[in-house]
Protein backbone atom coordinates (compact mmCIF):
# COMPACT_ATOMS: atom_id res chain seq x y z
CA UNK A 1 0.00 0.00 0.00
CA UNK A 2 1.62 3.21 -0.87
CA UNK A 3 1.55 6.29 1.13
CA UNK A 4 -0.66 7.92 -1.69
CA UNK A 5 -3.44 5.21 -1.88
CA UNK A 6 -3.39 5.05 2.01
CA UNK A 7 -4.52 8.81 1.97
CA UNK A 8 -7.46 8.01 -0.54
CA UNK A 9 -8.44 5.54 1.43
CA UNK A 10 -8.56 7.76 4.35
CA UNK A 11 -10.22 10.13 2.43
CA UNK A 12 -12.79 7.84 1.28
CA UNK A 13 -13.48 6.91 5.11
CA UNK A 14 -13.75 10.63 5.94
CA UNK A 15 -16.51 10.99 3.32
CA UNK A 16 -17.92 7.65 4.34
CA UNK A 17 -18.52 8.92 7.89
CA UNK A 18 -20.00 12.72 7.23
CA UNK A 19 -22.22 10.84 4.39
CA UNK A 20 -23.61 8.07 7.45
CA UNK A 21 -23.56 10.70 9.86
CA UNK A 22 -21.08 9.94 12.32
CA UNK A 23 -18.87 13.04 11.38
CA UNK A 24 -20.96 16.25 11.61
CA UNK A 25 -18.59 17.84 8.62
CA UNK A 26 -19.69 19.55 5.35
CA UNK A 27 -18.18 18.18 2.63
CA UNK A 28 -16.30 21.86 1.69
CA UNK A 29 -14.29 20.59 4.96
CA UNK A 30 -13.01 17.39 4.32
CA UNK A 31 -9.45 17.94 2.52
CA UNK A 32 -8.42 16.81 -1.44
CA UNK A 33 -5.22 14.96 0.42
CA UNK A 34 -4.89 13.69 3.63
CA UNK A 35 -0.86 13.70 4.71
CA UNK A 36 0.85 10.15 5.94
CA UNK A 37 4.04 10.11 7.45
CA UNK A 38 6.55 7.89 8.70
CA UNK A 39 6.15 7.34 12.36
CA UNK A 40 9.37 8.17 14.08
CA UNK A 41 9.34 5.13 16.36
CA UNK A 42 8.42 2.06 13.93
CA UNK A 43 6.62 0.38 17.06
CA UNK A 44 4.09 2.77 16.61
CA UNK A 45 3.32 1.19 13.08
CA UNK A 46 4.36 1.82 9.71
CA UNK A 47 2.06 4.77 9.08
CA UNK A 48 0.43 8.40 10.87
CA UNK A 49 -1.71 10.54 10.54
CA UNK A 50 -3.28 13.90 12.30
CA UNK A 51 -6.22 13.93 10.27
CA UNK A 52 -8.58 13.78 13.40
CA UNK A 53 -6.63 16.55 15.28
CA UNK A 54 -7.13 19.00 11.74
CA UNK A 55 -10.69 18.13 11.87
CA UNK A 56 -12.28 17.55 15.02
CA UNK A 57 -12.89 21.41 16.00
CA UNK A 58 -14.65 21.64 12.85
CA UNK A 59 -17.20 18.27 13.47
CA UNK A 60 -17.60 19.63 17.14
CA UNK A 61 -16.20 16.61 18.72
CA UNK A 62 -12.59 16.36 20.34
CA UNK A 63 -9.79 14.59 18.41
CA UNK A 64 -9.84 11.29 20.41
CA UNK A 65 -13.41 11.17 19.54
CA UNK A 66 -13.00 11.67 15.61
CA UNK A 67 -10.02 9.08 15.76
CA UNK A 68 -12.09 6.50 16.69
CA UNK A 69 -14.59 6.65 14.21
CA UNK A 70 -12.22 7.15 11.52
CA UNK A 71 -10.15 4.14 12.91
CA UNK A 72 -12.80 1.98 13.15
CA UNK A 73 -13.43 2.52 9.38
CA UNK A 74 -9.69 2.36 8.80
CA UNK A 75 -9.68 -1.33 10.53
CA UNK A 76 -12.20 -2.69 7.38
CA UNK A 77 -9.55 -1.63 4.62
CA UNK A 78 -8.04 -4.50 2.98
CA UNK A 79 -4.45 -4.79 3.95
CA UNK A 80 -4.31 -2.65 7.44
CA UNK A 81 -4.34 -4.88 10.31
CA UNK A 82 -4.28 -2.47 13.12
CA UNK A 83 -5.54 1.39 13.81
CA UNK A 84 -3.95 3.11 17.09
CA UNK A 85 -4.97 6.20 18.09
CA UNK A 86 -2.36 7.22 20.35
CA UNK A 87 -2.54 11.28 22.79
CA UNK A 88 -5.12 13.29 22.27
CA UNK A 89 -5.95 12.04 18.59
CA UNK A 90 -3.07 10.77 16.09
CA UNK A 91 -3.59 7.52 13.99
CA UNK A 92 -0.65 5.01 13.75
CA UNK A 93 -1.71 2.62 10.71
CA UNK A 94 0.03 -0.72 10.57
CA UNK A 95 -0.49 -2.93 7.09
CA UNK A 96 0.14 -6.09 6.18
CA UNK A 97 3.53 -7.32 4.85
CA UNK A 98 1.78 -7.58 1.41
CA UNK A 99 0.61 -4.14 1.46
CA UNK A 100 4.10 -2.64 2.57
CA UNK A 101 5.96 -4.89 -0.21
CA UNK A 102 3.49 -3.06 -2.30
CA UNK A 103 4.88 -0.16 -1.82
CA UNK A 104 8.74 -2.06 -2.79
CA UNK A 105 7.14 -2.80 -5.64
CA UNK A 106 5.52 0.53 -7.29
CA UNK A 107 8.88 2.31 -6.33
CA UNK A 108 10.69 -0.65 -8.32
CA UNK A 109 8.38 -0.29 -11.64
CA UNK A 110 8.33 3.34 -11.42
CA UNK A 111 11.91 3.33 -11.53
CA UNK A 112 13.62 7.03 -11.57
CA UNK A 113 10.16 8.48 -11.90
CA UNK A 114 8.91 7.36 -8.53
CA UNK A 115 8.34 10.22 -6.43
CA UNK A 116 8.08 12.93 -9.19
CA UNK A 117 4.67 14.96 -8.80
CA UNK A 118 3.18 18.42 -10.44
CA UNK A 119 2.99 20.38 -6.97
CA UNK A 120 5.10 22.99 -7.72
CA UNK A 121 4.25 23.37 -11.22
CA UNK A 122 4.15 27.07 -12.44
CA UNK A 123 5.61 28.18 -9.24
CA UNK A 124 9.19 29.67 -8.99
CA UNK A 125 11.74 28.22 -5.85
CA UNK A 126 14.18 30.22 -5.17
CA UNK A 127 16.98 27.62 -4.01
CA UNK A 128 19.44 29.18 -1.57
CA UNK A 129 22.18 27.63 -0.74
CA UNK A 130 23.82 28.51 2.56
CA UNK A 131 26.66 27.29 5.41
CA UNK A 132 24.90 24.89 8.05
CA UNK A 133 27.24 26.50 9.92
CA UNK A 134 24.84 28.76 12.68
CA UNK A 135 28.32 31.18 13.29
CA UNK A 136 28.78 31.94 9.96
CA UNK A 137 28.89 35.21 9.42
CA UNK A 138 27.24 35.76 6.34
CA UNK A 139 24.77 33.02 7.30
CA UNK A 140 23.87 35.00 10.57
CA UNK A 141 23.67 38.42 8.83
CA UNK A 142 21.81 37.21 5.93
CA UNK A 143 19.44 35.96 8.77
CA UNK A 144 19.41 39.07 11.12
CA UNK A 145 18.41 41.01 7.42
CA UNK A 146 15.67 38.58 5.96
CA UNK A 147 14.01 36.61 8.63
CA UNK A 148 11.30 36.05 6.79
CA UNK A 149 12.80 33.80 3.92
CA UNK A 150 13.47 29.98 4.56
CA UNK A 151 16.96 28.62 3.53
CA UNK A 152 17.73 25.12 2.77
CA UNK A 153 20.59 23.43 3.04
CA UNK A 154 21.90 21.51 -0.60
CA UNK A 155 20.87 18.10 1.14
CA UNK A 156 17.09 19.56 0.24
CA UNK A 157 17.39 20.43 -3.15
CA UNK A 158 16.79 17.22 -4.77
CA UNK A 159 13.74 16.49 -3.62
CA UNK A 160 12.39 19.68 -5.08
CA UNK A 161 14.23 18.89 -8.12
CA UNK A 162 11.21 16.03 -8.51
CA UNK A 163 8.42 18.40 -9.37
CA UNK A 164 8.40 20.23 -12.32
CA UNK A 165 9.17 24.69 -11.52
CA UNK A 166 11.14 27.28 -12.27
CA UNK A 167 14.32 27.58 -10.03
CA UNK A 168 16.37 30.35 -9.18
CA UNK A 169 19.94 29.79 -7.16
CA UNK A 170 21.73 32.15 -5.27
CA UNK A 171 24.83 31.74 -2.82
CA UNK A 172 25.10 34.19 -0.36
CA UNK A 173 28.82 36.39 -0.70
CA UNK A 174 31.21 35.87 1.53
CA UNK A 175 31.99 39.05 3.93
Amino acid sequence: MTPEELSAAISACLKDAVAAGELALSESALPEDVRVERPKNREHGDWATNIALQLAKHAGTNPREFATILGKRLEAIHGVTAVDIAGPGFLNITVDAAAAGALAKAIVEAGSSYGTNQALAGHVVNMEFVSANPTDRCTSATRVGRPWEIRLPASSAPPVRTSPRSTTSTTPARR
